[in-house]
């Protein structure tokens, strides 16, 4: 066709060049060089015939080489024969002009890949006898047979009987394509054959431009290739090999070298990783690496003399000594030696090898109960020990938590958690107040990654803590002490999450006696050391960016602890009989607009409970006045600060809090509300107000419920509680449908026939004994 004729001719443009490079070996014409070669190689066979005209009818293909840059290049097209199915193959253009001819009997590593493109190498005389030229037949489908193969494969010495699993080519066409055979031994000779051949495989696996077909082919290649390596024990050779051509400073079979292990590596077979370890290769590997066309990176140095291997317990068992070098080295080899050019099956076999070493590691430091003992008597010693320095051993015991991120969950909860049975806890009174802050940050990481799996725990381990709190500092006032006392932003954060966590008690381990125990002793014994800060803070304290940062923080801790229903009841009970809300409100007047945001936002979620005591202190303390006070400061800049203070207002406008905290807002700041002419919420607020007397609007009652009930010593039995609460509900029922409730001392009176109960048992009941009273309000 067309198409073919276009190829034809792009391809004549290469045609000069190589007939020339052909007419300097004296070649004649077709005839004489067919007379040369007269005995058939495969005149035994019983296809003979057919053969031999299959080779002698001229056959459409294209001619490719591999360039420096081991990519394929298209050098010329035209028709394929084998004169007298002899030794010679010749490639003519379509006018009958040589373009090319070569002997079979003299090409090597000729193979069969994919369904009709042959594959060889050629020694090239003119340079070098042991430099290697790569090259490829594509024949186009219709021109293609197998009777082609068996004449090529014949010419070339390639005994396909010999070996029918590898170079049968019925298999082929079925697509069991076979690697070929590799040297058996390599050497200076050998070495570059065993290199293009691995490296023509691994191309074309790396190729992103394959079908599916030829990837599917491409992977049995590799793995046939692997199987090869690790039996002919190539690791073994290279090693001996690669210390000759440093010695001899053999640049050029170094090159080969890098050539060789990029190949086996770019196979991605797990088994060729597996045969370095075992032969303890991989320095090997990463010493031929480094001798990339490039530039030399002397990776070696870094690994043996840069870095270096510190033990805070010493380790004597060799084999975990090995594990431990192998696991380093690989994670090395996947993340700076095969960097520039590793792609992600390759990572992943890597990946999957470093984390079966580390499983391997933990396992066996696991089960070493002297090991365990020695590094547990280190760690929870207070006095530092001058052989092993405390920063070291901390970091071991981070990296030995993080060796856990292999093993599955359970697993590693079950690892966490005989660190903890064995008393891991008890280094942090140290750690955590340590004068060097690596210490310090490390500490707070291994915290973390201790609450994040397994706070339940470490949460059990600290309530076993508060009946000797006063001889020994529990693990929430140790967290406590240091989140006022430090000085380092990143501790400061760290120990942040490390409270959530630990405030998190909403599990199983926590019965409704529990849980009060627990929460009240963090409101009696933290968080007025916490509010001690504020209390003491200064115009000087906000001028520096960790004395803001801690406050801020302090604030997102309240802040969590109203959003949590098991806790808000202990923090509202807390604010209304504490100084705590005097305290917080002279953080508006202090300037930092990021404290106000904090301010605002803790205001937001404290007016979500309507409660009118808690309301009347909200009130009397002067929050409202304050909030309109930013607004007024901040005039006509829509910034954040205007934003938050607008949502505040609309959450008021939806009735979302107290109609007593609304009405105190509308009456003493009602002309600042109108006056707000970016937003309309101001107004609306106003008038809704103003409407909500004559019904046009509905607005949350302010309720009291009986904290001191709620916080009671003695809690009924269960099923006592169980048949209050049913009594309760329904007279509720019954008064509803006698008629609305109208005033809040209605609501007080229902609350105090309430049984009086813990709210541990249900941490949902009040909430739920103020939607029946809204919607009792409503109607």
């Amino acid at each position: 066709d067309e198409e073919e004729e276009e190829d034809d001719n792009s391809a004549a443009g290469h045609s000069d060049a190589i007939h020339s490079h052909n007419s300097n070996n004296g070649n004649g014409s077709n005839a004489s060089q067919a007379a040369a070669y007269t005995a058939h190689p495969f005149a035994a066979d019983e296809n003979r015939d057919a053969i031999v005209q299959s080779l002698e009818t001229p056959r459409a293909v294209k001619l490719f080489t591999l360039d420096s840059e081991e990519r394929w290049v298209d050098v010329a097209c035209g028709k394929y024969t084998q004169p007298n199915a002899g030794f010679v193959a010749v490639l003519q253009a379509d006018d009958g002009k040589l373009l090319r001819q070569w002997d079979w009997r003299t090409c090597s590593n000729v193979s069969w890949e994919a369904d009709h493109v042959i594959v060889w190498s050629e020694a090239d005389v003119e340079a070098d006898s042991t430099v290697h030229s790569r090259f490829a037949l594509s024949f186009h489908v219709s021109d293609w047979n197998v009777d082609v193969w068996k004449g090529i494969s014949a010419a070339a010495h390639i005994q396909v009987s010999a070996d029918e699993s590898r170079h049968d080519p019925a298999g082929a066409v079925q697509g069991q394509i076979q690697f070929p055979d590799l040297p058996k031994d390599l050497s200076f000779s050998t070495l570059e054959t065993a290199a293009s051949a691995i490296m023509s495989v691994a191309t074309t696996r790396l190729d992103p431009t394959n079908d599916k077909d030829v990837k599917m082919q491409s992977a049995a290649l590799c793995e046939d290739a692997a199987i090869q390596i690790r039996e002919k024990k190539y690791m073994e050779q290279l090693k001996d090999l690669f210390e000759q051509c440093e010695d001899l400073e053999d640049d050029a079979n170094l090159g080969h070298l890098y050539t060789l292990m990029k190949g086996m590596l770019s196979l991605c077979q797990a088994s060729i990783f597996e045969s370095l370890i075992d032969c303890d290769g991989l320095m090997t590997v990463i010493g031929i690496l480094e001798y990339a066309p490039t530039g030399r990176q002397e990776h070696r140095k870094y690994i043996t003399e840069t870095v270096k291997f510190k033990q805070a317990v010493p380790i004597e068992e060799g084999v975990l000594l090995t594990s431990i070098h192998d696991s380093f080295r690989l994670q090395y080899l996947r993340d700076v030696v095969l960097a520039s050019w590793i792609d992600d099956p390759l990572m992943s076999v890597l990946s999957s090898l470093i984390i079966f070493h580390n499983v391997d590691i933990i396992e066996r430091l696991q089960s070493d109960q002297a090991f365990l003992e020695r590094l547990f008597q280190l760690l929870c010693d207070s006095e530092d020990d001058p052989a092993v320095s405390r920063r070291d051993q901390v970091r071991f015991l981070l990296e030995f938590c993080k060796l856990s991120n292999s093993l599955e969950l359970s697993k590693r909860k079950d690892f966490l958690s005989m660190l903890i049975d064995r008393g891991v806890l008890l280094i942090f009174d140290h750690v955590l107040t340590h004068q060097e802050d690596d210490v310090r940050v490390t500490g707070a990481t291994v915290l973390q990654m201790l609450l994040e799996v397994n706070a339940p725990h470490v949460q059990a381990k600290t309530f076993s803590q508060i009946p000797t709190k006063s001889m020994r500092p529990t693990l929430l006032m140790i967290v406590t002490e240091a989140f006022v006392d430090d000085k380092l932003p990143a501790v400061i954060l760290q120990l942040l999450e490390c409270l959530k966590l630990l405030l998190d008690v909403n599990h199983n381990f926590f019965t409704p006696e529990r849980k009060k125990i627990y929460v009240l002793h963090f409101l009696d014994d933290c968080l007025s050391s916490m509010l001690a800060v504020v209390r003491d803070a200064t115009p000087a304290t906000f001028a520096t960016r960790v004395g803001a940062m801690r406050i801020e923080l302090l604030l997102d801790i309240l802040c969590t602890c109203l959003g949590r229903q098991a806790l808000a009841v202990y923090v509202r009970s807390y604010l209304k009989h504490s100084e705590m809300l005097e305290t917080l409100v002279r953080l508006f007047s202090m300037g930092n607009n990021v404290i106000t945001l904090a301010m605002l936002r803790f205001l937001r979620a404290l007016l979500t409970f309507p409660l009118e005591s808690l309301m009347q202190k909200i009130i009397s303390q002067g929050y409202m006045e304050q909030v309109m006070g930013v607004l007024k400061a901040n005039g006509a800049r829509y910034n954040m600060l205007t934003s938050t203070v607008l949502d505040l207002l609309e959450f008021l406008k939806k009735g979302n809090s107290s109609l007593l905290v609304v009405k105190h807002l509308v009456n003493t700041c009602g002309d600042q509300l109108r006056s707000i002419t970016f937003s309309s919420v101001g107004k609306e607020l106003y008038e809704a107000c103003n409407g909500s007397s004559d019904g046009t609007h509905e607005w949350t009652t302010a309720t009291e419920v009986n904290e001191e009930d709620v916080l009671a010593e003695q809690t009924p039995s269960a099923a006592a509680t169980e048949r209050a609460e049913e009594a309760y509900f329904d007279s509720v029922d019954d008064e509803a449908d006698a008629g609305p409730m109208s005033s809040s001392s209605d609501d007080e009176s229902i609350l105090a026939d309430r049984p009086k109960r813990k709210v541990e048992d249900d941490d949902d009941d009040e909430d739920d004994v103020l939607g029946r009273m809204m919607k009792q309000s409503k109607k």
